[in-house]
């Protein structure tokens, strides 16, 4: 399951790196349309933290380097979704804080890229 969770991972990290890179300035404002959209906010709130909760139900593992990985991430995934619902303007303000332009969210994006073709290999090589 370890690997599984990181392939979801590292595809995601690769799509949305992409989407970033290539689109800074449309991805921002899909963004922010998300943000003053209440109600989609927190249907995506909900949708993390019960997908979080369900995954950390069977996978809440911290022995090797990949569990831990694969556990942590799905950690700030289900603590993002509690955001969400529950503080979403922190959530948004810290997005706005550590992404403040558009270079800044492209620079993000092209690093996710190989970062999500690393963690996919990773989890496949130590197997």
């Amino acid at each position: 399951m370890t690997e599984l969770i990181i392939l979801v991972i590292g595809v995601y990290w690769i799509v949305t790196g992409i989407r970033i890179a290539t689109c800074p300035k449309a991805t921002r404002g899909l963004i922010d349309t998300f943000e003053e959209n209440q109600a989609l906010t927190f249907l995506g709130g909900i949708v993390l933290l019960v997908a979080g909760i369900a995954v950390l139900w069977k996978h809440n593992l911290w022995d090797t380097p990949q569990e831990i990985f694969a556990t942590a991430v799905v950690w700030i995934a289900t603590i993002e979704g509690a955001l969400m619902i529950a503080a979403p303007s922190i959530l948004f303000r810290l997005g706005r804080t550590c992404f403040p332009n558009d270079k800044m969210f492209r620079i993000i994006g092209i690093v996710m890229v190989p970062l999500g073709a690393f963690v996919i290999w990773w989890a496949f090589s130590a197997g």
